[in-house]
């Protein structure tokens, strides 16, 4: 399981995510808390998600509408491994998948209609096109 990460105070809390969109072990914010942590999906039900803030701890049931994306930006690209220089428009190299940053927007070299904002899409998409997690230091 992920590591408990804290979330810096000057995030801007996003809309819902879409609960088809999660999966077991994205990270996520959840908003229900005073100082919005972040935590990791453990399992999904119907109604919201067990998730857990680090692996020594507890695990909570939080329903859907608590539970918000992680804005993808350098900070997360660089924990993930994607190794962006400073610059107008980068490209970044992580096994194989090639990722463009441009005016704001991340997207995949090979599908440029597939843009990625939140770190989950970026999880996700990892998964379903190397077979495996995506490590996130």
């Amino acid at each position: 399981m992920a590591p408990a990460y804290k979330i810096s105070k000057t995030i801007k809390l996003k809309p819902m995510i879409d609960p088809t969109h999660l999966r077991k072990g994205n990270l996520v914010c959840i908003a229900h808390e005073s100082n919005a942590p972040i935590a990791t999906i453990s399992e999904i039900h119907a109604s919201g998600a067990v998730v857990s803030y680090d692996p020594l701890l507890s695990e909570e049931f939080c329903i859907f509408k608590f539970i918000m994306p992680i804005e993808l930006n350098s900070h997360w690209m660089d924990r993930c491994g994607f190794k962006t220089p400073d610059g107008y428009h980068i490209s970044v190299l992580y096994n194989e998948i090639m990722i463009d940053f441009h005016l704001g927007e991340y997207k995949l070299r090979d599908r440029p209609k597939t843009q990625l904002k939140y770190l989950h899409q970026l999880q996700n998409i990892f998964f379903w096109l190397a077979g495996e997690e995506l490590v996130i230091n």
